[in-house]
């Protein structure tokens, strides 16, 4: 350590920032690993494969024997091997994300964490390991994470593939059941108004100057059960692969009389739908049904999770650029964590139960929009910031480019 430290003192004259940093982490490196000399004889020899990371910065500072021959790494390599030497991949074969490791989740929980993962070397051989990982604390009070490694077979591999497809069917039967019980909420609600209203029109009492209300009440509510049937129907026709009859439309005329439509519903949630500027004449092939359906569940979803926000207001665009169209519904709602924009158009998916009972809905309309962009060769993308909004555009190929 002595050159290090002469090595610092040299590096401190023309980067001081970066020096003082690198010899906190050199200094901490030096402290756990003199701190693990009395406990060396020990985990060195173990059977089971050990490594010890620092808790502050989830760098492994130390790798035993054992643990270099599970991950096929020399003990020097094994701190880099989910960096650069090798790739870590799920049990699927999609890529593993360093931030999933038991070390790394057992850093942010302070609990006892497992993971299990496959290591894919450059030559496309793999190995698979499980892991445990713990906070612990070492003698001198310094915090570690602990974690204990074990090579498994490809006998065990299958076993755990077996578990985990059954755990992601378990996961979907709940999804499924509370994506029905929403479902049978949201449709209970409009039709236990239009049964109220209808009532009270049978029996007379509502009052002559308020029964051209109620009836525009029965048919707004009425609309949206129709809305919700549609939305199921034409959801079941995409997943099956059902052929689409496309035709050449005016997709101006479609976002107009969609924002026009769902105007009631933001009135009613006292939020402001505005249309930006002009529209411009857009022309595309597609389903006429499909496309409304689908921008209006873009425009009900942004009207739902903004109307408790401090500005209540969602935006409505039409942009014609090269060879694309692109529809545009920004929100100020309560916007979406980072960590669960890839989850949200999955079928049933809701960010949380939290959001679920304060919101409700089925789980089914952003995953209806995005299926209905791919049928038309498009796509849907999002932007978002927790707390101040979202913008959810949905982009398609123009019929006849925009210079033509």
């Amino acid at each position: 350590m002595m050159v290090t430290m002469e090595r610092t003192v040299v590096e401190a004259t023309t980067v001081e920032t970066t020096t003082v940093g690198w010899l906190a982490a050199a200094t901490r490196r030096e402290i756990i690993i003199n701190s693990l000399l009395d406990l060396q004889a020990i985990v060195e020899h173990a059977l089971a494969g050990i490594t010890i990371a620092d808790r502050e910065t989830g760098e492994i500072i130390y790798a035993n024997h054992e643990a270099a021959e599970i991950l096929g790494l020399s003990r020097d390599d094994v701190r880099m091997a989910a960096g650069t030497l090798v790739e870590l991949i799920y049990l699927n074969g999609d890529p593993f994300p360093i931030s999933e490791t038991a070390v790394m989740k057992a850093r942010r929980s302070g609990q006892r964490e497992r993971a299990t993962f496959g290591v894919k070397y450059p030559d496309g051989s793999v190995r698979w390991v499980s892991s445990k990982a713990e906070p612990r604390i070492l003698p001198d009070g310094t915090a570690v994470i602990v974690a204990n490694l074990m090579g498994i077979t490809d006998e065990i591999k299958g076993q755990q593939e077996q578990l985990e497809a059954q755990r992601e069917r378990l996961e979907l039967a709940e999804l499924q059941q509370n994506a029905i019980d929403n479902l049978s909420h949201e449709i209970r609600t409009p039709l236990n108004l239009i049964m109220g209203y209808a009532d009270l029109l049978l029996h007379g009492t509502v009052p002559d100057d308020r029964i051209a209300h109620t009836l525009g009440i029965i048919h707004r509510e009425a609309k949206a059960v129709e809305w919700m049937a549609e939305t199921l129907l034409w959801l079941g026709k995409l997943e099956s692969g059902s052929e689409l009859a496309f035709e050449p439309l005016d997709l101006t005329a479609v976002v107009r009389y969609r924002a026009d439509a769902i105007s009631l519903l933001a009135e009613r949630e006292q939020v402001a739908l505005i249309i930006a500027g002009e529209l411009p004449a857009c022309r595309v092939s597609g389903h006429e049904t499909l496309l409304s359906l689908a921008i209006g569940n873009l425009v009900g979803n942004a009207i739902k999770f903004t109307k408790y926000s401090e500005t209540r207001q969602v935006t409505v665009s039409l942009e014609v650029g090269e060879g694309e169209a692109t529809v545009s519904v920004t929100d100020t709602g309560i916007g979406i964590k980072p960590e669960h924009l890839s989850l949200i158009f999955e079928k049933f998916r809701q960010l949380d139960g939290g959001s679920t009972r304060k919101f409700r809905g089925t789980g089914i309309g952003l995953h209806f929009v995005k299926l209905v962009a791919q049928a038309h060769g498009g796509r849907v993308e999002v932007e978002s910031e927790f707390g101040k909004g979202s913008t959810f555009r949905l982009v398609l190929p123009l019929e006849v480019p925009p210079s033509a």
